[in-house]
């Protein structure tokens, strides 16, 4: 049997170790969760196609925007550890990361 499925078991309501199982069980409205570690940075890869194609659009153009060695080996990028954080927890992305076209470059 394996781990996953031997927990499954254990609770799952019904079944013979579930009374004593749901004993040694916080609610999660009970408990503050913690990230366990300080992330500095880390490295990403585009998930699918639909991904690295958007993202290539903001960078490189609609005509450049799929890298040509995407389909052959992974792509990555740096990830921004700001996003890096313990579940639930409200996330204010950032705007205006593109100069539009009609905008001129502060100094």
């Amino acid at each position: 049997m394996t781990f996953r499925h031997e927990i499954y078991t254990l609770l799952t309501e019904g079944r013979v170790h579930h009374e004593i199982t749901k004993t040694c069980l916080l609610a999660l409205s009970d408990v503050q969760l913690h990230l366990p570690l300080v992330v500095s940075e880390f490295t990403d890869f585009y998930a699918s196609r639909h991904h690295a194609t958007n993202v290539g659009k903001m960078f490189r153009g609609v005509e450049n925007a799929l890298p040509l060695n995407w389909l052959h080996v992974p792509v990555a990028y740096n990830g921004s550890a700001s996003t890096v954080v313990v579940s639930g927890t409200e996330i204010q992305r950032p705007m205006e990361q593109i100069k539009a076209a009609d905008k001129i470059l502060s100094s």
